[in-house]
């Protein structure tokens, strides 16, 4: 009883409590913590961990689990930990907004749990890293400018884009693209979305995948350069329907042939096909 007397003494001066699955979103903590916050941060490897450069600071708690789970070689070893961990906080002090830092969606039953007979206590788990927690992206803080609650809430249920997406609407998915290009005459698409769990801005062409980039600049340039590229190679059609057309004719290889050698059309086609087919051809792309 004095020794939780004592702890709920220390925990008073803080009003935000992490605990850091390591194992799960890595070491990264910002220089520059509010003073209202306490990290307790979990270890399971001590050759990828450097602790020497918390040691100074009051507000991060190491906790060492390398000799326990090399003894019990326990699967998911942390997780239990990290969990009681949380129920002695809770039996502490009712007052702390508590997070469980991690990806893993498991410790969302234990939260769930300890909620149903105590629906007050605020308790959540966040699904990044303590420095995106901190010092969130830009990209991140436009989106979080203007979406709704009910987006908010999928973000952190989920721990990928692609099973978010799965969630979202149309609407709610076009928050999270940061440039975009639709070709108005063979209607594929280039653009950029902001992966907020992996920090990342990932290139789409025609849906699929093309490049992720670390940084905006680099992904808006070749974002740039694949719209441009697009353009060119469709705005010889004068139309979508005229594109349309030269794709049920099965031409737009020719097309681009010929746009290749700058020679006509008509040539291109007499070319493979004979004078005869290649003036119909011709002549129905035309019509």
């Amino acid at each position: 009883m004095i020794n939780q007397i004592l702890n709920k003494m220390k925990l008073r001066k803080y009003k935000d409590i992490f605990l850091v699955d390591t194992e799960n979103v890595g070491y990264q903590i910002p220089n520059n913590i509010p003073k209202s916050a306490l990290i307790y941060l979990f270890i399971s490897n001590p050759t990828a961990f450097s602790k020497f450069q918390y040691l100074d600071n009051e507000q991060i708690k190491i906790i060492d689990l390398c000799p326990l789970l090399q003894k019990q070689a326990i699967k998911n070893g942390m997780d239990f930990c990290i969990v009681t961990k949380l129920k002695e906080l809770v039996d502490i002090s009712h007052s702390h907004h508590i997070v469980i830092v991690s990806r893993d969606k498991g410790y969302d039953c234990a939260i769930q749990f300890i909620k149903e007979d105590h629906p007050t206590y605020q308790i959540e788990r966040y699904p990044l890293s303590m420095e995106n927690y901190f010092h969130v992206q830009n990209a991140f803080k436009d989106i979080l400018k203007h979406i709704d609650l009910d987006t908010k809430y999928s973000i952190f249920k989920h721990t990928s884009m692609e099973t978010l997406k799965r969630d979202l609407t149309k609407e709610q998915k076009e928050h999270f693209v940061i440039y975009h290009y639709k070709d108005p005459i063979c209607g594929n698409t280039v653009f950029v979305e902001y992966d907020i769990y992996n920090h990342l801005y990932l290139l789409y062409y025609s849906g699929n995948i093309k490049s992720s980039f670390q940084y905006r600049e680099e992904a808006f340039q070749m974002f740039l350069k694949m719209s441009q590229e697009m353009k060119e190679k469709y705005e010889k059609y004068e139309s979508k329907e005229q594109y349309t057309k030269a794709n049920d004719l099965k031409i737009i290889s020719f097309i681009e042939e010929a746009s290749l050698k700058q020679q006509s059309l008509l040539k291109c086609l007499i070319q493979h096909f004979g004078k005869d087919e290649a003036m119909n051809l011709y002549l129905n792309f035309l019509n």
